[in-house]
């Protein structure tokens, strides 16, 4: 999901203003071949003032070998949900060898299940890591629910000959989420939490990330996150360093060659 990052100049009689945006596709980009973007300005009255070169990038399918598939604590966020484009809140930057975002912000376990087949298999990544469900619970979704569309990934991966590794499910700091982003929380949220993770612990490839960002209360640390929700640089890698020891240790002849 290519994401652009620019500043837009708005003339009038009077001033200029700059706006510096984050811009990115509602939709991922999974054919291969050479893309383009490029940024127009225009004034109030819907003429053109300005238009920069084309910026090309190229999507590949061949050869991928670990692909992530997940929320914004995939898709890259942290500080009050950078974008992706901030490679220092992306995990897959700490892991030490390549790994295709597939993440998308504000995903259900639902949205990554039926994303799946356009999203996953237009890449065939050989190794899957499924990051998802904290979504769920802060919104009320049950871990019996969380459980039953994780399982149907594993068994899409199965079915596709991709090897899935789950990762465990982060927590949050409702204080935080609360006083900086005014999010609630659903009642029970850490229960439903730790069933999700029991499941996925007895999974024959997982990675207990979440843990190590924790406090004496449970809780994301206030030390890992800004937000409440997204770990911060510190979490990413710490995540990342993780997941990529994980597939070196279990998976070296398919990421180290």
């Amino acid at each position: 999901r290519p994401l652009i990052h620019t500043a837009l100049f708005f003339n009038d009689t009077a001033t200029t203003e700059i706006y510096t945006l984050s811009l990115h596709d509602a939709l991922p980009i999974s054919k291969k071949g050479l893309y383009f973007f490029n940024v127009q300005a225009y004034d109030k009255n819907n003429h053109k003032l300005a238009e920069a070169k084309n910026s090309y990038f190229t999507v590949k399918q061949d050869n991928v070998k670990v692909a992530a598939l997940g929320d914004s604590i995939t898709h890259g966020g942290g500080a009050v949900s950078t974008p992706p484009s901030a490679t220092l809140y992306n995990w897959e930057t700490y892991a030490n060898l390549p790994v295709l975002n597939i993440g998308f912000s504000g995903n259900l376990t639902s949205n990554m299940l039926n994303r799946f087949d356009n999203d996953v298999l237009s890449f065939n990544p050989k190794i899957l890591v499924a990051m998802g469900g904290v979504n769920d619970i802060r919104t009320g979704v049950k871990a019996e629910t969380v459980i039953n569309n994780l399982t149907s990934i594993k068994q899409k991966c199965q079915q596709h000959n991709i090897i899935p590794v789950f990762l465990t499910v982060t927590s949050v700091n409702p204080p935080r989420m609360k006083s900086v982003i005014n999010l609630d929380i659903s009642e029970g949220w850490d229960k439903e939490r730790l069933k999700i993770n029991e499941w996925i612990e007895k999974q024959p490839y997982h990675v207990d990330v979440a843990s190590g960002l924790m406090d004496e209360q449970g809780y994301l640390a206030d030390n890992m996150t800004t937000d409440g929700l997204h770990p911060d640089f510190e979490g990413k890698k710490h995540i990342g360093e993780l997941v990529g020891d994980y597939l070196r240790a279990n998976f070296p002849d398919i990421v180290n060659n």
